[in-house]
Protein backbone atom coordinates (compact mmCIF):
# COMPACT_ATOMS: atom_id res chain seq x y z
CA UNK A 1 0.00 0.00 0.00
CA UNK A 2 1.35 3.42 -0.97
CA UNK A 3 1.48 6.01 1.83
CA UNK A 4 0.82 9.51 0.56
CA UNK A 5 2.72 12.51 1.97
CA UNK A 6 0.94 14.72 4.51
CA UNK A 7 0.36 18.27 3.26
CA UNK A 8 0.33 21.31 5.55
CA UNK A 9 -0.40 24.88 4.51
CA UNK A 10 1.71 27.59 6.15
CA UNK A 11 0.83 31.30 6.09
CA UNK A 12 3.92 33.33 5.24
CA UNK A 13 4.68 37.07 5.29
CA UNK A 14 2.71 39.24 2.80
CA UNK A 15 4.15 39.35 -0.70
CA UNK A 16 5.77 42.63 -1.74
CA UNK A 17 4.17 44.58 -4.55
CA UNK A 18 7.46 44.74 -6.47
CA UNK A 19 8.25 41.05 -5.95
CA UNK A 20 9.27 39.15 -9.10
CA UNK A 21 7.52 35.81 -8.64
CA UNK A 22 9.60 34.06 -11.28
CA UNK A 23 12.95 35.16 -9.86
CA UNK A 24 12.94 33.01 -6.73
CA UNK A 25 12.03 29.46 -5.76
CA UNK A 26 9.10 28.64 -3.50
CA UNK A 27 11.10 29.08 -0.29
CA UNK A 28 11.41 32.78 -1.08
CA UNK A 29 7.88 33.16 -2.45
CA UNK A 30 5.85 34.56 0.40
CA UNK A 31 2.38 33.42 -0.78
CA UNK A 32 0.56 30.39 0.70
CA UNK A 33 2.93 27.50 0.14
CA UNK A 34 2.86 23.77 0.71
CA UNK A 35 5.18 22.18 3.25
CA UNK A 36 5.42 18.51 2.29
CA UNK A 37 6.37 16.12 5.07
CA UNK A 38 7.58 12.63 4.27
CA UNK A 39 6.59 9.60 6.34
CA UNK A 40 9.49 10.45 8.68
CA UNK A 41 8.04 13.94 9.23
CA UNK A 42 11.31 15.72 8.32
CA UNK A 43 10.96 19.46 7.90
CA UNK A 44 13.46 21.72 6.13
CA UNK A 45 16.40 22.60 8.39
CA UNK A 46 15.98 26.00 10.03
CA UNK A 47 18.67 28.68 10.11
CA UNK A 48 19.00 28.27 13.90
CA UNK A 49 19.51 24.51 13.63
CA UNK A 50 22.09 25.02 10.86
CA UNK A 51 23.99 27.53 13.04
CA UNK A 52 23.94 25.18 16.02
CA UNK A 53 25.20 22.20 14.02
CA UNK A 54 27.69 23.82 11.66
CA UNK A 55 29.05 27.10 13.08
CA UNK A 56 32.17 25.23 14.20
CA UNK A 57 32.83 23.86 10.70
CA UNK A 58 31.88 26.81 8.49
CA UNK A 59 33.97 29.94 7.92
CA UNK A 60 32.56 33.45 7.62
CA UNK A 61 30.72 33.88 4.29
CA UNK A 62 32.36 37.22 3.50
CA UNK A 63 35.93 36.95 4.80
CA UNK A 64 36.62 33.22 4.95
CA UNK A 65 37.75 33.62 8.58
CA UNK A 66 36.73 31.38 11.53
CA UNK A 67 33.88 32.62 13.73
CA UNK A 68 33.45 32.41 17.49
CA UNK A 69 30.55 30.29 18.70
CA UNK A 70 28.25 31.82 21.30
CA UNK A 71 28.66 28.65 23.40
CA UNK A 72 32.45 29.19 23.47
CA UNK A 73 31.99 32.78 24.66
CA UNK A 74 29.64 31.53 27.38
CA UNK A 75 32.28 28.99 28.48
CA UNK A 76 34.89 31.76 28.64
CA UNK A 77 32.66 33.66 31.07
CA UNK A 78 31.86 30.60 33.20
CA UNK A 79 35.57 29.75 33.47
CA UNK A 80 36.39 33.25 34.70
CA UNK A 81 38.43 34.40 31.69
CA UNK A 82 37.39 38.02 32.28
CA UNK A 83 37.01 38.28 36.06
CA UNK A 84 40.63 37.97 37.26
CA UNK A 85 43.54 40.37 36.92
CA UNK A 86 44.35 41.79 33.48
CA UNK A 87 47.54 39.71 33.50
CA UNK A 88 45.42 36.52 33.80
CA UNK A 89 42.88 37.89 31.31
CA UNK A 90 45.56 38.41 28.64
CA UNK A 91 47.09 34.98 29.24
CA UNK A 92 43.74 33.14 28.94
CA UNK A 93 42.33 35.12 26.01
CA UNK A 94 45.47 35.49 23.86
CA UNK A 95 44.69 32.47 21.58
CA UNK A 96 41.12 33.73 21.10
CA UNK A 97 42.24 37.32 20.49
CA UNK A 98 44.70 36.27 17.78
CA UNK A 99 41.98 34.32 15.99
CA UNK A 100 38.79 36.29 16.58
CA UNK A 101 39.57 39.99 17.18
CA UNK A 102 39.48 41.85 13.87
CA UNK A 103 42.82 43.50 12.87
CA UNK A 104 42.76 47.33 12.94
CA UNK A 105 39.37 47.28 14.67
CA UNK A 106 38.29 49.27 17.73
CA UNK A 107 38.30 46.01 19.70
CA UNK A 108 41.94 45.37 18.78
CA UNK A 109 42.92 48.92 19.81
CA UNK A 110 41.29 48.47 23.22
CA UNK A 111 42.80 44.98 23.65
CA UNK A 112 46.29 46.34 22.88
CA UNK A 113 45.65 49.19 25.33
CA UNK A 114 44.85 46.59 28.01
CA UNK A 115 48.09 44.73 27.15
CA UNK A 116 50.07 47.96 27.50
CA UNK A 117 48.48 48.71 30.89
CA UNK A 118 49.38 45.21 32.12
CA UNK A 119 53.08 46.12 31.91
CA UNK A 120 52.74 48.68 34.71
CA UNK A 121 49.63 47.49 36.58
CA UNK A 122 49.23 43.71 36.01
CA UNK A 123 47.06 43.12 39.10
CA UNK A 124 44.27 45.53 38.13
CA UNK A 125 40.94 44.06 37.02
CA UNK A 126 39.14 45.01 33.81
CA UNK A 127 36.49 47.16 35.59
CA UNK A 128 39.21 48.98 37.59
CA UNK A 129 41.21 49.63 34.43
CA UNK A 130 38.23 51.01 32.49
CA UNK A 131 37.25 53.25 35.41
CA UNK A 132 40.80 54.70 35.53
CA UNK A 133 40.58 55.48 31.79
CA UNK A 134 37.19 57.17 32.02
CA UNK A 135 38.09 60.88 32.47
CA UNK A 136 40.87 61.08 29.82
CA UNK A 137 38.72 59.06 27.39
CA UNK A 138 35.75 61.38 27.97
CA UNK A 139 37.82 64.52 27.27
CA UNK A 140 39.26 63.00 24.10
CA UNK A 141 35.90 61.71 22.85
CA UNK A 142 34.08 65.00 23.48
CA UNK A 143 36.62 66.66 21.17
CA UNK A 144 35.71 64.05 18.53
CA UNK A 145 32.00 64.78 18.96
CA UNK A 146 32.24 68.59 19.00
CA UNK A 147 32.29 69.25 15.19
CA UNK A 148 29.18 67.11 14.75
CA UNK A 149 27.30 68.82 17.60
CA UNK A 150 28.33 72.26 16.30
CA UNK A 151 26.87 71.37 12.89
CA UNK A 152 23.63 70.11 14.48
CA UNK A 153 23.27 73.39 16.41
CA UNK A 154 23.96 75.42 13.25
CA UNK A 155 21.12 73.59 11.50
CA UNK A 156 18.90 74.02 14.60
CA UNK A 157 19.33 77.80 14.42
CA UNK A 158 17.51 77.66 11.05
CA UNK A 159 14.34 76.23 12.64
CA UNK A 160 11.23 78.45 13.12
CA UNK A 161 11.39 80.37 16.42
CA UNK A 162 8.96 78.17 18.36
CA UNK A 163 10.76 74.97 17.33
CA UNK A 164 14.22 76.54 17.76
CA UNK A 165 13.48 77.40 21.41
CA UNK A 166 12.41 73.83 22.15
CA UNK A 167 15.43 72.47 20.22
CA UNK A 168 18.03 74.58 22.10
CA UNK A 169 16.39 73.78 25.44
CA UNK A 170 16.81 70.11 24.57
CA UNK A 171 20.44 70.64 23.45
CA UNK A 172 21.24 72.46 26.74
CA UNK A 173 20.10 69.31 28.56
CA UNK A 174 22.30 67.19 26.26
CA UNK A 175 25.32 69.42 27.02
CA UNK A 176 24.85 68.74 30.73
CA UNK A 177 24.61 65.00 30.02
CA UNK A 178 27.85 65.07 28.04
CA UNK A 179 29.79 66.41 31.01
CA UNK A 180 28.14 64.25 33.68
CA UNK A 181 26.18 67.11 35.26
CA UNK A 182 23.00 66.05 37.14
CA UNK A 183 19.69 66.72 35.39
CA UNK A 184 16.05 66.14 36.32
CA UNK A 185 14.93 63.24 34.16
CA UNK A 186 11.46 61.73 33.95
CA UNK A 187 11.33 58.03 34.85
CA UNK A 188 10.50 55.76 31.91
CA UNK A 189 9.50 52.16 32.60
CA UNK A 190 10.12 51.28 28.96
CA UNK A 191 13.68 52.67 28.93
CA UNK A 192 14.50 51.15 32.34
CA UNK A 193 13.32 47.70 31.24
CA UNK A 194 15.29 47.96 28.00
CA UNK A 195 18.57 48.81 29.78
CA UNK A 196 18.21 46.02 32.34
CA UNK A 197 17.08 43.39 29.82
CA UNK A 198 19.80 44.27 27.30
CA UNK A 199 22.57 43.86 29.89
CA UNK A 200 21.07 40.71 31.44
CA UNK A 201 20.98 38.99 28.02
CA UNK A 202 24.72 38.36 28.36
CA UNK A 203 24.51 36.93 31.89
CA UNK A 204 25.06 33.20 32.41
CA UNK A 205 23.29 33.20 35.81
CA UNK A 206 19.93 31.66 34.88
CA UNK A 207 18.45 31.93 38.39
CA UNK A 208 19.25 35.66 38.56
CA UNK A 209 17.91 36.24 35.02
CA UNK A 210 14.62 34.57 35.97
CA UNK A 211 14.36 36.63 39.14
CA UNK A 212 15.02 39.91 37.33
CA UNK A 213 12.56 38.89 34.62
CA UNK A 214 9.92 38.39 37.32
CA UNK A 215 10.51 41.90 38.72
CA UNK A 216 10.38 43.42 35.23
CA UNK A 217 7.13 41.55 34.67
CA UNK A 218 5.66 43.24 37.76
CA UNK A 219 6.68 46.65 36.38
CA UNK A 220 4.91 45.76 33.11
CA UNK A 221 1.51 45.64 34.81
CA UNK A 222 -1.02 47.87 33.04
CA UNK A 223 -1.86 49.69 36.29
CA UNK A 224 1.49 51.54 36.11
CA UNK A 225 0.54 53.19 32.81
CA UNK A 226 -3.20 53.82 33.30
CA UNK A 227 -5.48 55.04 36.08
CA UNK A 228 -6.51 51.65 37.49
CA UNK A 229 -5.44 50.75 41.05
CA UNK A 230 -2.60 48.26 41.51
CA UNK A 231 -3.90 44.72 42.02
CA UNK A 232 -3.56 43.42 45.61
CA UNK A 233 -1.70 40.29 44.42
CA UNK A 234 1.11 42.49 43.07
CA UNK A 235 1.30 44.48 46.31
CA UNK A 236 1.42 41.27 48.36
CA UNK A 237 4.21 39.84 46.20
CA UNK A 238 6.29 43.04 46.23
CA UNK A 239 6.05 43.70 49.99
CA UNK A 240 6.04 40.00 50.95
CA UNK A 241 3.01 40.27 53.25
CA UNK A 242 2.34 36.66 54.22
CA UNK A 243 -0.46 37.45 56.69
CA UNK A 244 -2.89 38.40 53.93
CA UNK A 245 -5.27 35.64 52.88
CA UNK A 246 -7.58 35.32 49.90
CA UNK A 247 -9.85 37.16 49.29
CA UNK A 248 -7.56 40.14 49.91
CA UNK A 249 -10.21 42.84 50.20
CA UNK A 250 -11.98 41.13 53.13
CA UNK A 251 -8.81 41.14 55.21
CA UNK A 252 -8.43 43.74 57.98
CA UNK A 253 -4.68 43.36 57.67
CA UNK A 254 -4.97 44.26 53.98
CA UNK A 255 -7.07 47.35 54.73
CA UNK A 256 -4.55 48.54 57.29
CA UNK A 257 -1.20 47.77 55.61
CA UNK A 258 -1.65 47.19 51.89
CA UNK A 259 -4.61 49.23 50.66
CA UNK A 260 -2.70 52.57 50.65
CA UNK A 261 -0.30 51.12 48.07
CA UNK A 262 -3.11 50.58 45.54
CA UNK A 263 -2.83 54.22 44.53
CA UNK A 264 0.72 55.01 45.71
CA UNK A 265 2.27 53.70 42.51
CA UNK A 266 5.61 55.47 42.95
CA UNK A 267 6.18 53.66 46.27
CA UNK A 268 5.49 50.29 44.63
CA UNK A 269 7.79 51.07 41.69
CA UNK A 270 10.59 52.07 44.07
CA UNK A 271 10.16 48.88 46.11
CA UNK A 272 10.30 46.67 42.99
CA UNK A 273 13.46 48.44 41.76
CA UNK A 274 15.02 48.18 45.25
CA UNK A 275 14.45 44.41 45.26
CA UNK A 276 16.00 44.21 41.81
CA UNK A 277 18.96 46.37 42.85
CA UNK A 278 19.69 44.22 45.92
CA UNK A 279 19.63 41.02 43.84
CA UNK A 280 21.99 42.53 41.25
CA UNK A 281 24.34 44.05 43.86
CA UNK A 282 24.70 40.65 45.56
CA UNK A 283 26.03 39.24 42.27
CA UNK A 284 28.39 42.15 41.58
CA UNK A 285 26.47 43.86 38.75
CA UNK A 286 27.73 47.35 39.58
CA UNK A 287 26.45 49.07 36.45
CA UNK A 288 22.92 47.68 36.86
CA UNK A 289 22.97 48.59 40.55
CA UNK A 290 23.78 52.18 39.57
CA UNK A 291 21.00 52.20 36.95
CA UNK A 292 18.52 51.06 39.62
CA UNK A 293 19.65 53.78 42.06
CA UNK A 294 19.41 56.44 39.34
CA UNK A 295 15.89 55.38 38.40
CA UNK A 296 14.77 55.46 42.03
CA UNK A 297 16.04 59.05 42.18
CA UNK A 298 14.16 59.84 38.93
CA UNK A 299 10.90 58.60 40.46
CA UNK A 300 11.56 60.79 43.51
CA UNK A 301 12.25 63.80 41.26
CA UNK A 302 15.93 64.13 42.21
CA UNK A 303 18.59 65.24 39.66
CA UNK A 304 20.67 62.31 38.37
CA UNK A 305 23.72 61.82 36.15
CA UNK A 306 22.45 60.24 32.93
CA UNK A 307 25.13 58.84 30.59
CA UNK A 308 24.92 60.15 27.02
CA UNK A 309 23.85 57.58 24.42
CA UNK A 310 23.81 58.10 20.64
CA UNK A 311 20.73 55.91 20.24
CA UNK A 312 18.76 57.73 22.96
CA UNK A 313 19.88 61.12 21.59
CA UNK A 314 18.64 60.34 18.06
CA UNK A 315 15.33 58.98 19.40
CA UNK A 316 14.71 62.02 21.68
CA UNK A 317 15.80 64.46 18.94
CA UNK A 318 13.28 62.91 16.53
CA UNK A 319 10.53 63.54 19.12
CA UNK A 320 11.62 67.18 19.57
CA UNK A 321 11.49 67.70 15.79
CA UNK A 322 8.39 65.62 15.04
CA UNK A 323 6.10 68.58 14.15
CA UNK A 324 8.73 70.68 12.33
CA UNK A 325 7.12 71.76 9.00
CA UNK A 326 10.39 71.85 7.02
CA UNK A 327 10.91 68.14 6.27
CA UNK A 328 14.17 68.72 4.42
CA UNK A 329 15.78 70.58 7.37
CA UNK A 330 14.42 67.99 9.79
CA UNK A 331 16.04 65.16 7.81
CA UNK A 332 19.34 67.08 7.67
CA UNK A 333 19.45 67.46 11.46
CA UNK A 334 18.59 63.79 12.06
CA UNK A 335 21.15 62.65 9.46
CA UNK A 336 23.84 64.73 11.23
CA UNK A 337 22.87 63.10 14.55
CA UNK A 338 23.19 59.65 12.98
CA UNK A 339 26.79 60.51 12.02
CA UNK A 340 27.95 61.02 15.62
CA UNK A 341 31.00 58.80 16.35
CA UNK A 342 30.06 55.59 18.16
CA UNK A 343 31.71 52.79 20.17
CA UNK A 344 32.10 50.78 16.95
CA UNK A 345 34.30 53.57 15.53
CA UNK A 346 36.16 55.02 18.52
CA UNK A 347 38.12 53.28 21.33
CA UNK A 348 37.35 56.23 23.62
CA UNK A 349 33.63 55.78 23.00
CA UNK A 350 33.91 52.08 23.91
CA UNK A 351 35.72 52.96 27.16
CA UNK A 352 33.00 55.51 28.02
CA UNK A 353 30.30 52.94 27.34
CA UNK A 354 31.97 50.24 29.46
CA UNK A 355 33.60 52.29 32.22
CA UNK A 356 31.11 51.08 34.86
CA UNK A 357 30.42 47.65 33.38
CA UNK A 358 31.34 44.37 35.06
CA UNK A 359 34.20 42.20 33.72
CA UNK A 360 31.99 39.75 31.77
CA UNK A 361 30.25 42.58 29.88
CA UNK A 362 33.63 44.08 28.92
CA UNK A 363 34.94 40.71 27.75
CA UNK A 364 31.75 40.02 25.81
CA UNK A 365 32.02 43.38 24.02
CA UNK A 366 35.60 42.68 22.91
CA UNK A 367 34.73 39.32 21.31
CA UNK A 368 31.09 39.93 20.31
CA UNK A 369 31.80 41.18 16.75
CA UNK A 370 33.36 37.80 15.83
CA UNK A 371 30.34 35.75 16.96
CA UNK A 372 28.69 33.56 14.32
CA UNK A 373 25.30 35.00 13.34
CA UNK A 374 22.54 34.05 10.91
CA UNK A 375 22.78 36.05 7.66
CA UNK A 376 19.63 36.09 5.51
CA UNK A 377 20.87 36.00 1.91
CA UNK A 378 17.53 37.42 0.76
CA UNK A 379 16.78 39.89 3.63
CA UNK A 380 14.06 38.78 6.03
CA UNK A 381 12.72 42.35 6.01
CA UNK A 382 12.04 41.87 2.29
CA UNK A 383 10.35 38.50 2.70
CA UNK A 384 13.32 36.13 3.03
CA UNK A 385 12.75 32.71 4.56
CA UNK A 386 14.13 31.59 7.95
CA UNK A 387 14.98 28.13 6.62
CA UNK A 388 18.58 27.09 6.03
CA UNK A 389 18.12 27.49 2.26
CA UNK A 390 18.12 31.26 2.85
CA UNK A 391 20.26 31.48 6.00
CA UNK A 392 24.05 31.64 5.88
CA UNK A 393 26.61 32.22 8.62
CA UNK A 394 28.62 35.42 8.97
CA UNK A 395 30.38 37.42 11.67
CA UNK A 396 28.00 39.62 13.62
CA UNK A 397 29.73 42.91 12.78
CA UNK A 398 29.44 42.30 9.02
CA UNK A 399 25.85 41.10 9.32
CA UNK A 400 24.93 44.32 11.15
CA UNK A 401 26.78 46.42 8.58
CA UNK A 402 24.86 45.01 5.62
CA UNK A 403 21.32 45.73 6.74
CA UNK A 404 18.91 44.75 3.93
CA UNK A 405 21.19 45.64 1.00
CA UNK A 406 21.20 43.20 -1.94
CA UNK A 407 23.82 40.50 -1.32
CA UNK A 408 25.70 40.96 -4.61
CA UNK A 409 25.74 44.77 -4.18
CA UNK A 410 27.04 44.53 -0.60
CA UNK A 411 29.86 42.15 -1.59
CA UNK A 412 30.80 44.45 -4.46
CA UNK A 413 30.65 47.63 -2.33
CA UNK A 414 32.76 46.16 0.47
CA UNK A 415 35.27 44.60 -1.93
CA UNK A 416 35.09 41.08 -0.47
CA UNK A 417 37.12 38.57 -2.49
CA UNK A 418 34.90 35.98 -4.22
CA UNK A 419 37.31 33.21 -3.18
CA UNK A 420 35.83 33.47 0.33
CA UNK A 421 32.33 32.70 -0.94
CA UNK A 422 33.72 29.67 -2.82
CA UNK A 423 35.49 28.54 0.39
CA UNK A 424 32.18 28.89 2.20
CA UNK A 425 30.44 26.74 -0.44
CA UNK A 426 33.16 24.11 0.02
CA UNK A 427 32.49 24.11 3.79
CA UNK A 428 28.79 23.45 3.10
CA UNK A 429 29.76 20.45 0.96
CA UNK A 430 31.96 19.12 3.80
CA UNK A 431 29.10 19.54 6.28
CA UNK A 432 26.90 17.55 3.90
CA UNK A 433 29.51 14.78 3.66
CA UNK A 434 29.70 14.69 7.47
CA UNK A 435 25.92 14.13 7.41
CA UNK A 436 25.23 17.38 9.29
CA UNK A 437 23.23 18.98 6.45
CA UNK A 438 20.72 16.99 4.33
CA UNK A 439 21.18 17.06 0.55
CA UNK A 440 18.00 19.05 -0.18
CA UNK A 441 18.86 21.79 2.34
CA UNK A 442 22.49 22.07 1.20
CA UNK A 443 21.43 22.21 -2.46
CA UNK A 444 18.82 24.91 -1.81
CA UNK A 445 21.39 26.85 0.25
CA UNK A 446 23.93 26.91 -2.61
CA UNK A 447 21.24 27.77 -5.16
CA UNK A 448 20.19 30.78 -3.07
CA UNK A 449 23.81 32.00 -2.96
CA UNK A 450 23.97 31.64 -6.75
CA UNK A 451 20.90 33.83 -7.20
CA UNK A 452 21.54 36.42 -4.50
CA UNK A 453 25.33 36.75 -4.96
CA UNK A 454 25.21 36.23 -8.76
CA UNK A 455 27.86 33.52 -8.89
CA UNK A 456 28.18 30.00 -10.29
CA UNK A 457 28.45 27.17 -7.73
CA UNK A 458 27.70 24.25 -10.08
CA UNK A 459 30.86 22.30 -9.20
CA UNK A 460 30.02 22.46 -5.49
CA UNK A 461 26.40 21.40 -6.03
CA UNK A 462 27.64 18.37 -7.98
CA UNK A 463 29.71 17.25 -4.98
CA UNK A 464 26.69 17.06 -2.63
CA UNK A 465 25.57 13.58 -1.62
CA UNK A 466 22.12 12.37 -0.53
CA UNK A 467 22.09 10.39 2.71
CA UNK A 468 19.50 8.90 5.02
CA UNK A 469 19.14 10.28 8.50
CA UNK A 470 19.98 7.76 11.29
CA UNK A 471 16.32 7.84 12.46
CA UNK A 472 15.13 6.81 8.98
CA UNK A 473 17.64 3.94 8.86
CA UNK A 474 16.44 2.65 12.24
CA UNK A 475 12.81 2.81 11.14
CA UNK A 476 13.62 0.73 8.04
CA UNK A 477 15.34 -1.90 10.20
CA UNK A 478 12.33 -2.10 12.53
CA UNK A 479 9.95 -2.43 9.57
Amino acid sequence: MKILPVIFFTTQKPQRSDYNKNQYDSYLNKELIQDTFTFTGRKPMSGKEFKKKCARFVRDFYTGEPMLESSDLTKMKKRGFFTGTIKEFLKKTKPYAEQFIEPKSVEEEVYLKIAEAAKTNPNATLPELFQSWYKPARSSFRREQKPCFDYIKTLGAMLPQEHAERFFKFMAKIDRKLYDEPIVQEFSIKEFKYKISKTMEKSTDIALKNRISMYLGLLSDHSFVDDTPIHPSIIKKVFNFKNVKVPYRKSKYYDKHLKPYETDKDAVKIKIIELMRDALAAKGYLKLERICNDNIDMIMGKPVRVPFSNKTFVYDLAEVLQDVPDEKLKKQILAAAENLPSSSQSPEAMILKLHDADADVIGDRLFNPALASIEHFHPDSLGGSDDMVNCGLAKRWINTLRGNEALWAFIERMGFDSKHQYSYADDIVKCNHKQKVPYEDALGHLETIEKEARMDLTKYKDKLKPYEAPADVMKKKVC
